[in-house]
């Protein structure tokens, strides 16, 4: 269990590690839009062969939170879970939307109303948003994984997921936060799935499947850009894309089953992992700060400000959070 653990740790470092990358890498995709450009397909390229992040923090809080055979009251489990989400949730939708009315040139109340009804109060606030929506039904996702045979819970995923991406690929939206999260009860319950149950396919297969995968979305985007413009990264970023679907999941069996016998590999989870949420929820103001006072580390020579950029950002919010940690009044906002 403590090796399973440590892996955990490490997937949820590097998948820190590459939000921020997958965000430093779509400012290039975003901002000048020309499939003709190699510095727009360097940002492409990156920010496809990340999109697995996301799907594999999701996969993670399914293979934590549905356990082997027990279950708990929802009363109780609300209890020890939910208020860890709530706190940082409210704590940050406040930060957010004080920092676009600062930043954001035209930000007004209805603006505001308009995220907070849509579970989107800045960018990235959305998937803590639907977090919690799995967390509200995760006790009776553990009464069903309890009892359910191997079968019908590869099954239900199968359902679920390919719902998900059948919607997502017509552009269906959540009228508001409150249904967000059904699209991602999918993977979801492939975390606990795949923590019980082991694929069937060599280490090196899903390799070479994820880098498949990853380049298909890449060169997806390039030739639908010229057709359909930015709707051509909506479609082929989208976290329930299945060929993000089919990457997010060869990503995280490998990680399960990495072995990390080195003290680097092993430093870096058990130092980032605590931090991981903090991260994710501040990094996107360094990601601005970067944007607005260095606006040429976004423009040109890809192939090196986005490492460069990814890095800075990356340390400057693990130092942010590690400091918030230490102060008693804020320890439970991040």
């Amino acid at each position: 269990m403590a090796d399973r653990n440590i892996k955990l740790d490490f997937l949820r470092s590097i998948s820190t590690l590459a939000v921020v990358w997958l965000h430093v890498s779509a400012s290039f995709v975003l901002s000048k839009p020309d499939a003709s450009n190699p510095n727009w397909w360097v940002g492409n390229i990156a920010d496809s062969f990340s999109r697995w992040c996301v799907p594999v923090f999701v996969m993670l809080s399914g293979a934590l939170l549905l356990p082997w055979g027990r279950t708990e009251p929802p009363l109780v489990f609300y209890k020890k879970r939910l208020s860890r989400v709530l706190i940082p949730l409210l704590s940050w939708t406040v930060v957010y939307i004080v920092f676009r009315a600062f930043t954001q040139p035209g930000f007004k109340l209805e603006n505001a109303i308009n995220g907070l009804v849509m579970g989107q109060p800045y960018f990235h606030l959305w998937y803590v948003y639907m977090i919690v929506g799995l967390y509200v039904f995760t006790p009776f996702l553990q009464v069903f994984v309890s009892a359910a045979s191997r079968q019908s819970l590869l099954l239900l995923i199968l359902i679920a997921m390919a719902i998900g991406s059948i919607e997502s690929m017509l552009g269906v939206i959540s009228a508001t936060f409150l249904s967000r999260f059904l699209p991602y009860v999918g993977y979801f319950l492939v975390g606990y799935y795949l923590r019980e149950s082991e694929i069937g396919v060599q280490t090196r297969i899903l390799f070479l499947l994820a880098f498949a995968f990853g380049t298909l979305i890449s060169i997806g985007t390039g030739l639908l850009l010229p057709k359909i413009g930015p709707r051509s990264w909506e479609l082929m970023y989208d976290y329930l894309n299945p060929l993000v679907v089919l990457m997010s999941v060869c990503v995280f069996s490998i990680g399960l089953r990495t072995n990390l016998t080195g003290p680097a590999p092993i430093v870096f989870s058990n130092k980032i992992a605590p931090l991981s949420f903090g991260i994710y929820l501040v990094h996107p103001i360094w990601l601005w700060m970067s944007g607005h006072y260095f606006p040429w580390a976004f423009s040109e020579f890809p192939i090196i400000t986005i490492p460069a950029n990814t890095l800075a950002i990356f340390l400057l919010s693990a130092l942010s959070i590690l400091a918030i940690s230490r102060i008693p009044l804020l320890r439970r906002t991040v």
